[in-house]
């Protein structure tokens, strides 16, 4: 039996799939050199770089041998690792709100401490790990 949430499911679905199908292609796509520099940094450029080594070198094995990562493994990964860390970010950011809502004390010493490093400016990770307070 097909409900309405169940249609609504099916639907978000296809779209989440076919967008990350989409980052798997448009990734497969950039040049070696641009995905060898984001390797280190970019979870889909490690997926990527796996899926095509073990492609070419699986095509050469028997169905039996073969033990590389597929599209679909690929895709089941960035699927984890989206909904993984949207849950542990927003119950992060949650907790902290909370906290800060309960201590102005402490929010007030984290804005003056940003305030004291920079203001208005963009929050860099060499400024981030210089906040002595926040950390």
């Amino acid at each position: 039996m097909y409900t309405k949430l169940s249609r609504r499911h099916r639907r978000a679905k296809s779209i989440i799939t076919r967008y990350i199908y989409q980052m798997i292609d448009n990734e497969m796509t950039a040049s070696e050199e641009s995905r060898a520099q984001r390797k280190r940094t970019c979870l889909i450029a490690s997926l990527i770089a796996s899926l095509q080594e073990d492609e070419e070198m699986e095509a050469k094995k028997s169905e039996n041998e073969k033990k590389g990562l597929s599209r679909a493994e690929v895709l089941q990964e960035m699927l984890a690792f989206m909904i993984a860390g949207y849950e542990t970010t927003s119950t992060a950011l949650a907790w902290f709100i909370h906290f800060m809502s309960k201590y102005p004390h402490v929010q007030q010493k984290i804005k003056e401490e940003l305030i004291k490093t920079g203001g208005e400016q963009d929050l860099t990770l060499n400024r981030l790990d210089s906040l002595v307070y926040l950390d």
